[in-house]
């Protein structure tokens, strides 16, 4: 069976928050914003879920 590809959608929230980078150039470096996301952050994409 085949899945239909999405056509429309309804966004009902939207989060954001850092996190850890090492695409490219970065990966030399080690990457960047390393300790993201925090215990803080990761509680409130928790938080946001539970209120959609």
């Amino acid at each position: 069976m085949t899945r239909q590809p999405l056509t429309e959608y309804r966004e009902i929230g939207r989060y954001q928050c850092l996190g850890h980078d090492s695409f490219g150039p970065f990966k030399i470096a080690g990457g960047i914003q390393k300790g993201y996301p925090d215990e803080s952050e990761l509680q409130a994409a928790v938080e946001f879920y539970k209120n959609l």
